[in-house]
């Protein structure tokens, strides 16, 4: 936001003249959108393995085992979009986008994003939810419920913000991956089309940098979680 409101007053955008700010945009855009799709699925995972009878694999459920696992994933994705680093740059002619260098590497980029932004995450989170859905109506079933009982009401409602809860993050997970994995999509099987004109590449730009924002709707189920789950609303107060 900064850049764009020096820009509006020096009519000159740091992302378009500045190679640093271009590079750096480009990294930090990676492994940030990466980081928070990535820690949302190990959560969908985690609880997952909370919901095993095994005690075993659901003993590491725990929020130690968490904090290491948060590490672990946010240094994988500092560590492994550096390419976008190292080969992205101004485009000189007409300074009207900061994109690849190289052809290859772009297009190995973009398939590598459908897949580690778009396609395998939202897969798993999707499973994920189906998993712990399908564990709760066993679980329902198993139940002998006793009529006007307080404690078996708390668990069904507890039970059904859990459910609420997930289903929300999964539907915005995939609704914000969509428009980012169609245009990634696009640009890899357009990348030798040398017939774009200059209104067509600044389109392109406007559509990457649309899509890329979309992408940060995931960090809405916080506050959809906050509306939806008393539980979690009493969780997040005794934080502070």
């Amino acid at each position: 936001i900064i850049p764009q409101i020096y820009a509006l007053y020096n009519f000159s955008n740091p992302f378009t003249t500045i190679s640093s700010f271009c590079k750096a945009r480009s990294y930090l855009n990676q492994t940030s959108a990466m980081s928070c799709r990535w820690l949302l699925v190990i959560a969908c995972i985690d609880r997952c393995f909370s919901c095993l009878t095994y005690v075993r694999i659901r003993n590491p459920s725990s929020v130690t085992t968490a904090r290491i696992i948060i590490t672990i994933i946010n240094v994988i994705w500092f560590i492994l979009p550096a390419h976008t680093f190292m080969y992205t740059n101004i485009q000189h002619q007409r300074n009207i986008a900061c994109i690849f260098t190289d052809k290859n590497v772009e297009i190995d980029h973009e398939f590598y994003t459908i897949i580690m932004d778009g396609a395998l995450p939202s897969v798993i989170a999707f499973v994920c939810c189906l998993f712990i859905w399908q564990h709760f109506q066993a679980r329902k079933k198993r139940q002998i419920t006793i009529p006007n009982n307080e404690i078996d009401r708390r668990k069904k409602l507890r039970d059904q913000q859990i459910i609420f809860m997930l289903l929300i993050q999964v539907a915005i997970f995939i609704l914000s991956t969509i428009p980012f994995m169609t245009f990634n999509i696009y640009k890899a099987t357009t990348q030798y089309d040398v017939s774009k004109s200059a209104d067509r590449k600044a389109i392109e730009v406007f559509l990457r940098s649309l899509t890329e924002l979309l992408v940060y709707l995931i960090t809405t189920s916080f506050s959809c979680n906050t509306l939806v789950s008393c539980t979690f609303r009493n969780e997040l107060i005794k934080l502070f």
